[in-house]
């Protein structure tokens, strides 16, 4: 739809404002990417915008992709069918993949301003190669994973040194990380001593928490709290 018009980037961040409202995430993708080109330094709103945009676009691909798989388990006789629809999901993915790849290379990681939009670009590098990791195989799989876990751990890294232990960029990195070795790497221990030492961390601060707290960084505490408990009840279970 933006083919031959001239828009600059005021109207591009108005249509990416316009699509999410509207939940026409696809065009807000083309919307935000236009954008991008022409002013890659963004605010953290606009970052927020690019997360929704990716994230709404990929979701809907990976949860159709776990749901062939189930199938996979329970109808055997038509596996052929099964893995055309397959092979069609997962050629979007990483055409989308590629593609954010692309845009944080080329803009939005030359051009970050400061080590919280850093942290955040390298984080959605780090998710996307995880979320190829989730339908990989093989040399594919060792390549995505071994690329994820050079990207968390630099992210990683990095925020230690430089934001806050209650920031919402960081402790949203240490939930995805923590996820990736947990249930991509299968190292359970890690994924659990890395989530459980950012939860007991914080909560010796809580007072800082408390006064910083936003919707986000409380919600994301909570999430890596219920995942310490689920991955505890896990390894009870295993005993």
């Amino acid at each position: 739809m933006f083919e031959g018009k001239n828009y600059n980037a005021n109207n591009y961040l108005f249509l990416t404002n316009l699509f999410n409202c509207t939940e026409n995430y696809p065009d807000m993708l083309k919307a935000m990417n236009k954008y991008i080109e022409l002013n890659p330094t963004l605010s953290k709103e606009e970052r927020k915008l690019l997360c929704n945009a990716y994230k709404n676009v990929v979701s809907d691909k990976r949860n159709s992709l776990q749901i062939l798989l189930r199938e996979e388990s329970k109808q055997s006789n038509k596996l052929h069918e099964i893995s055309i629809i397959k092979e069609k999901i997962t050629s979007e993915l990483k055409e989308i993949f590629k593609e954010i790849h692309s845009v944080l290379d080329r803009y939005l990681l030359p051009n970050a301003q400061d080590s919280e939009s850093k942290i955040l670009y390298m984080k959605l590098k780090a998710d996307f190669y995880r979320y190829h990791c989730e339908f990989a195989e093989g040399e594919e799989f060792e390549e995505m994973s071994n690329n994820a876990r050079k990207m968390y751990k630099e992210a990683f890294d990095l925020a230690e040194k430089e934001i806050p232990l209650y920031n919402e960029v960081r402790l949203g990195l240490v939930l995805n990380y923590s996820v990736f070795e947990y249930d991509i790497m299968d190292n359970k221990n890690e994924g659990y001593e890395m989530a459980s030492k950012i939860y007991n961390d914080t909560m010796k601060i809580l007072d800082d928490v408390e006064k910083k707290r936003s919707s986000e960084n409380l919600l994301l505490i909570q999430v890596i709290k219920e995942n310490i408990n689920i991955w505890s009840n896990e390894t009870e279970e295993d005993k």
